[in-house]
């Protein structure tokens, strides 16, 4: 996007290579958005967790931001694509945050690697399954 603006382009390449570079952007982040949701169970359940609640606003993030690269499209609608942005950047912002309280929580899977983030048993101790404790495994949960 930035690239257009500096390249020696005549302006209506540089409008749409611009333009372009922005909605593959927040394709790709809707793209990330959905894989976190899926490995979270974002779509499936309604658990409620931090892990869950950064999921949903990463896609959500993403979404604002391809409606307002959309949007932008339109010479009229500036104004509704500022919103839109501004509304993704938020949600970005907020899930960051909750990432950060996840880490600190030592939950280090965030919201990539959920099964990463339910590794303690009661004891909080790193759960490690061999044959002798698979039964006791089961017995905690």
């Amino acid at each position: 996007g930035a690239s257009a603006k500096v390249a020696p382009l005549p302006a209506l390449v540089s409008k749409w290579t611009e333009y372009g570079t922005f909605v593959i952007g927040s394709l790709l982040f809707v793209m990330g958005g959905v894989a976190e949701c899926i490995e979270n169970g974002v779509f499936t359940s309604l658990k409620c967790n931090l892990a869950w609640f950064a999921s949903m606003l990463n896609f959500s993030g993403g979404v604002f931001f391809l409606v307002g690269c959309t949007i932008d499209f339109s010479e009229t609608f500036h104004c509704m694509a500022g919103l839109a942005l501004g509304i993704g950047s938020v949600a970005f912002a907020v899930s960051a945050a909750l990432a950060v309280v996840m880490w600190k929580d030592e939950q280090f899977g965030l919201t990539f690697l959920a099964p990463l983030n339910s590794v303690w048993g009661r004891s909080r101790r790193p759960l490690v399954l061999t044959p002798q404790h698979t039964g006791r495994l089961q017995e905690e949960r």
